[in-house]
């Protein structure tokens, strides 16, 4: 415990050390006001922006540094022989009695706004308090009674005002730049959400073919079953058979479940969110081009859009021009490729071509390119082969979700893939 309590007041203490040199530099920036000796300086500025900033901020410690470190500056630039330290402590004493006095004035402000919810008008006007008494402990020690002349009072009050207002500038400044990083932040995670929410949607589509196809498994097990059951007077393989239907059924149901629960998730999403093609164009170009990156291809993407449709089915439209666009971008044989996403309307439809110059479809794989689980993508260092589902799931999303059309051309140097969408499809459509 004990230990603690002082790497605590080490840190501390190395905080104020650091701070009270950043006060002490910036309070080197300063003008002489109505006396010789009396300077204004942005210092307490900011000494108050770390104290409303910075959580735990050591303010007394800092301010004592800050003090010593302005006396001792002050010294060392003005100091000419003869030395006399009398004189010294005259010149510059008061000042570290300003920044003492600041900082207790501030410590018990801050300690006052912490346990109370403040008014930001009263606190601005205790900033102004502050400073101004600061000041006035300054003075009083220079001068005297002087201090009380309407000149005066009326100089450091001004002066008071003055530094609260570069105060709160300061934090507007701060405030707003930090809404701006915000800002941008959400945009990020909101352009990751509906990427991640679009390729979910194109796995759903998987899931539910999944079901039919566990259904059959399960049919043929009980088959199996009762074909043992009725040939062999060994009635053990027919009970595995049994066995196998029954888990079959089980994974089944718990299969159903959390398809039921994705798709009321998903369904829901989809129903209120709408998107201008523009904008989910820019998603798609942020994130084919990070696949780009991660495959060491210099891309050029460009976009040619005559129309800006407001559609409610961009995420079926978002994993289809990403499948097609990644499919071109692993294809690509070079170091660097260009590809072309154009759309414009006519006579009630939306026709979408999406170009690229990489290697091109053989001819023998065209009519199979369509068909779940064909690939021609290997890794011959690992032995894995593409799972076949982009461009099954780019039709299934065209031709079912979207009720479009799909069209493929293909040749050494260039492939079009070439989709028409009706018009009441595109800007009304769900995940059925």
């Amino acid at each position: 415990m004990r230990n603690m309590i002082t790497k605590k007041s080490k840190s501390k203490l190395n905080t104020a050390i650091f701070f009270g040199l950043i006060l002490t530099l910036t309070a080197q920036l300063n003008i002489n006001f109505m006396i010789t000796n009396f300077k204004i300086a942005i210092s307490i500025v900011i000494f108050a922006v770390f104290a409303f900033l910075l959580e735990d901020f050591p303010i007394i410690e800092t301010a004592c540094v800050t003090s010593i470190g302005v006396f001792v500056s002050r010294v060392l630039i003005h100091w000419e022989p003869p030395f006399h330290f009398y004189n010294l402590v005259i010149s510059f004493g008061p000042e570290v009695c300003f920044y003492l006095a600041d900082g207790v004035m501030l410590y018990f402000l801050m300690k006052y706004k912490g346990e109370r919810d403040q008014n930001n008008v009263i606190f601005l006007l205790c900033l102004v308090i502050i400073d101004y008494l600061s000041n006035f402990t300054e003075l009083i020690l220079r001068t005297g009674i002087d201090v009380f002349l309407p000149t005066t009072q009326l100089g450091i009050l001004a002066v008071a005002l003055i530094r609260t207002g570069l105060f709160w500038c300061l934090l507007t400044v701060m405030e707003h730049y930090h809404i701006l990083l915000l800002r941008k932040e959400h945009i990020l995670r909101y352009q990751r959400l509906i990427l991640l929410i679009s390729k979910l949607n194109g796995e759903m589509i998987w899931m539910r073919k999944n079901t039919n196809l566990i259904e059959d498994t399960m049919h043929t097990s009980y088959k199996l079953y009762e074909q043992l059951k009725s040939t062999m007077p060994d009635f053990t393989l027919a009970k595995d058979a049994l066995i196998i239907a029954r888990d079959i059924h089980e994974i089944k149901k718990e299969y159903l479940l959390i398809l039921r629960g994705l798709s009321d998730a998903l369904d829901d999403e989809a129903k209120y969110d709408q998107m201008y093609l523009l904008d989910m164009l820019e998603i798609l170009e942020d994130s084919i081009k990070k696949i780009a990156n991660e495959n060491k291809i210099a891309l050029n993407f460009i976009l040619n859009c005559e129309d800006n449709p407001y559609i409610t089915s961009y995420y079926a439209f978002l994993s289809v021009f990403r499948n097609l666009c990644t499919n071109a971008i692993e294809a690509c044989e070079e170091k660097e490729m260009t590809i072309t996403l154009s759309e414009h309307f006519k006579e009630g439809m939306y026709e979408f071509e999406i170009k690229d110059d990489g290697p091109g479809i053989p001819d023998e794989n065209i009519e199979h390119i369509f068909t779940m689980g064909f690939s021609t993508k290997i890794n011959y260092e690992t032995g894995e082969v593409n799972r076949g589902m982009g461009l099954s799931l780019v039709k299934d999303l065209v031709t079912q979700t979207l009720g479009g059309t799909l069209f493929v051309c293909s040749r050494a140097g260039e492939t079009i893939f070439k989709i028409i969408i009706p018009e009441e499809n595109l800007e009304k459509s769900s995940f059925d």
